[in-house]
């Protein structure tokens, strides 16, 4: 079960930080990286 949940998160993970760097490029023009 945990194997599975940390997965998730990973998914969950991948696909919300390429989106959170989208904004912050489209905010700060890139300036900031994470």
């Amino acid at each position: 079960r945990f194997s599975s949940a940390s997965e998730l998160f990973l998914e969950l993970h991948n696909s919300i930080l390429p989106l959170l760097q989208d904004s912050i490029t489209q905010h700060y023009g890139g300036t900031l990286r994470l």
